[in-house]
């Protein structure tokens, strides 16, 4: 029996909900949603994406709990503050996700000590 790779369903079969998620992940990484700023209530947004509000629900609770947005009850959905995508795997390195998400002025915060390893400054 032959297993095939895995890959992602092209951007036409994938869920409905995840459709809804890359598209407001697109916008809070262009600007489009500011940091801070407050997203169309559940309803809006379900018409604005012609979905049920569900549909907006499950994309909006995966965008929080990727840290992106901050969900208040009786307050509305906000864009979480200063929120950077940070990539983990099996050799992640801070200094590279923080020079990818801030550039490298910010990102030289360590340098190498003795043996090769890092310190602090």
């Amino acid at each position: 029996m032959d297993l095939l790779p895995q890959t992602a369903p092209p951007p036409d079969r994938q869920p409905l909900w995840r459709r809804v998620e890359q598209s407001l992940h697109r916008d809070i990484l262009s600007g489009t949603l500011a940091s801070g700023a407050r997203l169309p209530s559940e309803p809006e947004l379900a018409q604005s994406f012609a979905v049920h509000r569900h549909t907006v629900r499950r994309a909006v609770a995966a965008l929080a709990s990727r840290g992106l947005l901050r969900i208040e009850q009786g307050r509305g959905t906000f864009v979480h503050d200063s929120a950077i995508d940070y990539v983990v795997g099996r050799r992640t390195r801070v200094e590279a996700n923080l020079v990818g998400a801030t550039g490298p002025s910010r990102a030289g915060f360590c340098r190498r000590g003795r043996n090769g390893h890092r310190t602090r400054p």
